[in-house]
């Protein structure tokens, strides 16, 4: 009499890490987060990684975290520049981190070309589609709206 196999546990149903895959990730880190020089170190294959995130949960929930290491490297060491008074560091620091005080990219757009400002819609002679499309979002003249002076 053969015995019925029980339910697999949560445990069992969880993805393990091969050995590869460990040392791929701790590659990973050591490289900052450049899958080809992980992959150069470990002689594992960059499509071989990729396909490991997409199969792996696991897997990509580590490779995530290890990004964040990386992350958190860039930004100690940006920070350094900061006080070591790099200007080109400091701006970059607070474009990112001062925002709200005023610290942002202003982008001018120049426009050549005439601007009609003073033309008018009789919107009671659209239709209904072109009024929706109108407060979709779409343009008056995307909608076949000839406007009059």
């Amino acid at each position: 009499m053969r015995k019925k196999k029980q339910n697999p546990t949560a445990k069992e149903l969880k993805p393990q890490l091969s050995q590869k895959q460990l040392n791929f990730i701790a590659a990973l880190e050591k490289k900052l987060g450049i899958v080809t020089h992980a992959a150069e170190a470990t002689g594992i294959c960059r499509d071989e990684h990729y396909k490991w995130l997409k199969d792996n949960p696991l897997y990509a929930e580590k490779v995530a975290a290890t990004r964040e290491v990386v992350i958190d490297f860039v930004e100690s060491s940006l920070m350094q520049q900061v006080l070591d008074k790099v200007p080109a560091s400091t701006i970059f620091a607070m474009k990112c981190l001062g925002k709200h005080r005023g610290y942002f990219e202003k982008t001018q757009v120049e426009h050549s070309g005439q601007l009609d400002i003073n033309a008018k819609i009789d919107y009671t002679k659209l239709s209904d589609e072109q009024l929706r499309a109108i407060a979709a979002g779409a343009s008056v003249s995307s909608v076949g709206v000839e406007a009059t002076e």
